[in-house]
């Protein structure tokens, strides 16, 4: 059977018992297989790391209990967010830089190219800096 796509609004029920929407949810993880994209798990750290001070949970464990009940479509795309979640937690980078920043440390051997200087200080990447001469 073709696992469902789910979006965002669905990972938030899941995130948190006590959403408008956890029923519904958990009628439909109990009746058929869902699955979603690494933009819906970007929008939603997006989102949790605008509400949330950083301080109020750690994003690794979350994302990863939650991968276990709404996959993404390979364990490539799992092992990227799961690096971007470290990133958020170990390092205080905004979702997207750690997005980022799990794209080269997983897909690109560590290279990274680009102007912002959060990945300076992440020692596992060979970050080039962007700047003009």
């Amino acid at each position: 059977m073709t696992a469902t796509y789910v979006e965002t609004d669905f990972l938030f029920a899941v995130a948190k018992p006590d959403d408008w929407l956890s029923e519904e949810v958990e009628a439909v993880l109990a009746e058929e297989p869902v699955e979603t994209s690494l933009l819906a798990y970007a929008e939603f750290l997006v989102a949790t790391y605008t509400e949330y001070d950083e301080s109020e949970f750690e994003v690794t464990p979350l994302v990863a209990n939650m991968l276990d009940l709404v996959p993404l479509p390979s364990p490539e795309e799992e092992e990227l967010l799961l690096a971007a979640a470290t990133y958020l937690d170990d390092h205080d980078l905004t979702p997207f830089d750690a997005l980022h920043a799990a794209h080269a440390a997983t897909r690109h051997g560590g290279a990274l190219i680009g102007s912002d200087r959060a990945y300076d200080r992440l020692s596992d990447l060979d970050c080039r800096p962007l700047t003009p001469d």
